[in-house]
């Protein structure tokens, strides 16, 4: 448990780094913060910090930077806060201007990451909304010839899918209409696993000479249904603001950024491992990602309509942690209530 001095001292480093990306000295703490104590003892008291694997000492001659168990205990003793009021002012203007104006789910994500990392100068980042049970909202199935059957979904969350169907012989497409309505009439807004689970529903409101070819469609359909239902899409926006950051602007620092930045995938695992309840803090992630040891996440789940998914900024962990969270924060429960409106 650390005193109140050695927390506040951590805290004024910590600050003090992320503002001017140079390691503290007790001389320059005392001038910068007013403090009340003599340099000698802020001496001692960083000594004490980094004996305990708070700071660290990169040159002999240097001050102290923190590392990351010592990023780690200053957001621990962070405050909740709204985001500041210059970034309030930006978030409204920028909502009007982007938010306010979309119709789905993709475009508010699109525009979600811009906007935070328009404002943080940092990296936005968001995976679509996913899950099994996610109802579907409409299906509509159009002949395109013989043995393809183009099948467009609109799923609850407004994400709309376009989904090519190869089938042994197709229908006429008054009966691909009327097998779309069936499936909208009495599927639609329920969960997907209760429209798989009532084929013979379907079956008996299709003419008796195309329930074989729409039996096979519906082994088809869903496997395309459940894609469709678990499709994740990653949203990334601003990784051009992470080269400008005094640690990634030699090259090699630099190529090891866009390497990392280029893998979906990795970056999509990253973003599933840390979200959880609230917003939440990840720093130093070389042990999750390799290569993003220099880097902190911070992450918020969003939710509404029966789906969720993950939005964050990314960026050095030397960054305003108190500030982007707020950020995040307030970003997470916005489209939370959009996604819990009627959104198509």
């Amino acid at each position: 448990m650390l005193t109140d001095r050695q927390l506040k001292i951590l805290r004024y480093i910590v600050e003090l780094h992320v503002a001017t990306a140079e390691p503290g000295g007790s001389r320059h703490l005392v001038k910068r913060y007013k403090l009340d104590l003599s340099p000698a003892t802020i001496r001692n008291t960083m000594s004490d910090l980094e004996d305990m694997g708070y700071l660290a000492q990169p040159h002999t001659s240097a001050g102290r930077i923190p590392t990351d168990e010592g990023y780690r205990v200053y957001v621990a003793n962070l405050d909740a806060a709204a985001p500041l009021a210059e970034d309030r002012l930006k978030l409204k203007n920028l909502e009007d201007e982007y938010l306010s104006k979309c119709s789905e789910i993709r475009g508010v994500l699109a525009n979600a990451v811009k906007i935070l990392s328009e404002i943080s100068q940092l990296t936005g980042i968001a995976i679509s909304p996913t899950g099994s049970e996610r109802p579907i909202r409409k299906v509509q199935l159009v002949g395109i010839d013989s043995q393809r059957i183009l099948m467009v979904v609109v799923n609850a969350s407004g994400l709309v899918s376009n989904h090519m169907l190869e089938v042994d012989s197709t229908a006429p497409q008054g009966v691909l209409n009327r097998l779309s309505d069936i499936i909208n009439d009495n599927f639609s807004q329920k969960a997907l696993s209760k429209l798989l689970s009532e084929e013979l529903l379907v079956l008996r409101e299709i003419e008796s000479r195309y329930r074989q070819s729409i039996r096979s469609l519906m082994g088809t359909l869903e496997d395309q249904l459940m894609q469709a239902a678990t499709d994740e899409r990653l949203y990334l926006e601003g990784v051009t603001h992470i080269l400008e950051q005094p640690e990634f602007r030699n090259y090699e620092s630099a190529r090891l950024v866009l390497e990392r930045f280029g893998s979906d995938t990795g970056l999509t695992k990253l973003l599933h491992e840390n979200v959880g309840e609230g917003t939440r803090v990840s720093i130093g992630l070389d042990d999750k990602l390799e290569g993003l040891q220099d880097f902190a996440l911070i992450t918020s789940r969003y939710s509404g309509n029966n789906c969720q998914g993950a939005i964050g900024i990314l960026g050095p962990r030397r960054m305003e942690y108190a500030r982007v969270m707020a950020l995040v924060s307030w970003m997470s429960r916005r489209i939370s209530e959009l996604l819990s409106k009627d959104m198509g």
